[in-house]
């Protein structure tokens, strides 16, 4: 099952690049000058319905994985390595969102930096190997999900008064995929174990996480988008698709 999910994770990475291409081709022809200028247009139609069929697979993979998952799979550790490089990014991220708008901080800016440090010390954290036991793990295994809850809610917010749906919707669906991805990893330490549902998550999470990284706003949220995925990615396959009895 863990070579299933590993070539899910490859396509999906695939399918993310193609829709990263798609949506910078939308973002310099069809939005020119941050007005749309064909609707319906070609790239447009195909980027939704990559999506479209990115969706039905991820959910008929995950059910089909969930339902036939081996009774004989052994348990996977979260690497270390990848646990700590999506901290570095994410924290590198905040660091740099700080220094640009540190002449005029909003409280929601200073919100926004602190769960954002506070999700890559949890990224780090969840690759030490502790499990449910751990009092720290649990407070900082649902940091993560609540950081990008708030991201959703601070995106909606800059474009709430935006009537092109077609310039933000992606970024509420990155950030709301990725929320749900950390919620269902978050599960597995309290002990409730939801692995079809985990996996379509992450599997979302990581597509629109690359779908979106090549219009981000800055490099600042570049980082913070990819260590999220990378963080996504390290615990699908270490905490999700491991075997229950071995969560330590």
């Amino acid at each position: 099952m863990r070579k299933k999910i590993q070539l899910a994770m490859v396509l999906i990475f695939l399918a993310g690049i193609a829709g990263c291409i798609l949506k910078n081709i939308e973002f310099n022809t069809v939005l020119k000058n941050a007005v749309i200028v064909e609707e319906n247009s070609t790239v447009t139609l195909a980027l939704s319905g990559l999506t479209v069929v990115v969706l039905i697979v991820s959910a008929a993979f995950s059910f089909f994985v969930s339902k036939n998952w081996s009774s004989t799979s052994t348990g996977i550790s979260v690497s270390k390595i990848l646990a700590v490089v999506s901290a570095v990014l994410i924290i590198a991220g905040a660091v740099m969102y700080y220094l640009e708008n540190r002449n005029y901080l909003l409280p929601e800016t200073i919100v926004f930096v602190l769960f954002a440090l506070f999700t890559g010390f949890g990224v780090f954290y969840m690759g030490s190997g502790k499990g449910p036991e751990d009092g720290l793990m649990r407070i900082l295994c649902v940091v993560p999900s609540i950081f990008c809850c708030i991201w959703l809610v601070l995106i909606y917010k800059e474009y709430a008064t935006e009537p092109q749906l077609i310039k933000f919707v992606y970024n509420c669906l990155a950030a709301a995929a990725q929320t749900m991805a950390f919620y269902y990893i978050s599960g597995f330490f309290y002990k409730r174990y939801n692995r079809g549902r985990g996996i379509f998550a992450c599997l979302l999470g990581i597509y629109f996480s690359i779908l979106v990284i090549g219009t981000a706003r800055g490099i600042w949220e570049m980082l913070i988008i990819a260590g999220l995925a990378i963080s996504i990615g390290n615990c699908l396959l270490g905490i999700i698709c491991r075997k229950e009895d071995k969560i330590q």
